[in-house]
């Protein structure tokens, strides 16, 4: 049945352009050259809770490295937070660099949501100040 099923959809998408191929199961991490192992076992736990794709994760990390390399001061903030898989992996590489150490997370509005309703950005510029003044 699904091979019926699969030749019909094939027969269809051709007559506007498209084929449909099998996904081929194979190890997604040697696409991404560079990775420690470590940044592979990291980019695995927290792409289960990320909506953001390996190649985007990926860079995220060379960011994260080039960030620990240039030594800049500061703090990361992750907008529209779907499980906090990006929160995930700052937290290990952080760890990872300069052992346990405290996250601090603060829940806020959606960029696209502060769009709809501009009158809630009051309420997101304090969660930004708590974030600044590290009252959090």
């Amino acid at each position: 049945m699904k091979n019926k099923f699969a030749k019909l959809l094939n027969s269809v998408s051709k007559r506007f352009g498209y084929r449909f191929t099998k996904i081929q199961n194979r190890d997604w991490s040697d696409d991404f050259v560079g990775l420690s192992d470590f940044e592979k076992k990291t980019l695995e736990i927290a792409s289960k809770y990320s909506m953001t794709g390996f190649e985007r994760m990926f860079f995220l990390i060379k960011a994260l490295r080039q960030i620990q390399i240039d030594d800049v001061e500061g703090d990361f903030v992750e907008c529209g937070v779907w499980r906090g898989g990006n929160l995930i992996l700052f937290q290990k590489m952080i760890e990872k660099k300069f052992g346990n150490c405290k996250a601090s997370v603060i829940i806020t509005f959606h960029p696209a949501f502060l769009i709809r309703q501009p009158a809630q950005k009051k309420m997101a510029w304090i969660d930004l100040k708590m974030i600044r003044d590290r009252k959090i």
